[in-house]
């Protein structure tokens, strides 16, 4: 390293390093206007300090310290506010959130068994359902009617089986699969079919 010379008094040097290495001469904490040094741990806890936003004077981390541009709030809503430029209040993601389509499940088992009453589980409500059973012990039949009860999208997944047909065995009950989806307004009926035999069906709304 190249030898430097230093144009100062010795009285020049003395004052600063003075400035330096004494806490007279240094800020305690940092102020405007000042020339003079802060030491490193001032400066330490005063970065930290604002961080938390535990000073009493001097700059705090909080909504208020962005501009109105930057900051998303859930009024504005962050469907409206789509940017990397921009920061999202806990208020805006919660709605946000909240908004997104969720799915919701109910569900009806028959086994078609003579004594036996269908099994209809719909804890969301996400569906009128009403099943019906008729005929004699032997050969009962359900009636299923499934009616949308809000605006939203459906999808219906499971397997039934329905009158005797010719088949397997000289006439039995076939299955068949069920997957229909619907696009629904309020009270369309999705479904409204008589003479169904174990019943394995989901009703699943999106909304």
């Amino acid at each position: 390293m190249a030898n430097k010379i230093i144009d100062l008094t010795g009285d020049e040097i003395e004052n600063a390093l003075q400035l330096v290495h004494t806490s007279i001469a240094a800020d305690q904490s940092p102020a405007p206007n000042s020339t003079n040094l802060v030491t490193s741990g001032t400066l330490h806890t005063y970065i930290g300090a604002a961080i938390q936003g535990s000073l009493n004077n001097g700059p705090k981390i909080t909504s208020a310290t962005f501009a109105d541009t930057t900051l998303v709030d859930s009024n504005e809503g962050l469907e409206n506010n789509i940017s990397n430029d921009k920061l999202a209040t806990t208020g805006a993601i919660r709605d946000f959130v909240l908004d997104q389509p969720r799915a919701t499940i109910s569900h009806i088992f028959w086994a078609g068994g003579n004594n036996e009453s269908p099994v209809t589980t719909n804890l969301n409500n996400n569906a009128t359902i009403n099943v019906t059973l008729s005929g004699p012990s032997l050969n009962r039949k359900a009636a299923i009617n499934i009616v949308a009860n809000m605006d939203a999208q459906y999808l219906i997944l499971g397997s039934y089986s329905n009158a005797v047909q010719p088949g397997i065995g000289g006439g039995s009950d076939l299955p068949a699969f069920a997957f229909r989806y619907f696009n629904a307004s309020n009270l369309d009926v999705l479904i409204n079919e008589t003479d169904y035999n174990n019943i394995n069906l989901s009703i699943i709304r999106f909304a």
